[in-house]
């Protein structure tokens, strides 16, 4: 079928660090760490049009956050 997907596997990672007394938090995310290319939805319009859409999926991404608790 040509809209099959071999499977996968998608690694998402973070790190956080909370101050003493928990007022302060900082925190690293990587979503999609190993950068691995996929599609979240893909589906035929071959008889119609003659091609094969999809939507890939987000690359490596990497996300910084500091809160502030009250």
């Amino acid at each position: 079928v040509i809209t099959e997907q071999a499977a996968y596997g998608v690694v998402d990672a973070h790190l956080i660090y909370d101050s003493p007394g928990g007022k302060w938090q900082a925190r690293f995310d990587v979503r999609n760490l190993t950068d691995k290319f996929y599609y979240i939805n893909k589906f035929s319009q071959y008889a119609t049009s003659g091609m094969v859409v999809g939507q890939p999926a987000m690359p490596r991404t990497f996300f910084f956050t500091i809160r502030r608790n009250f």
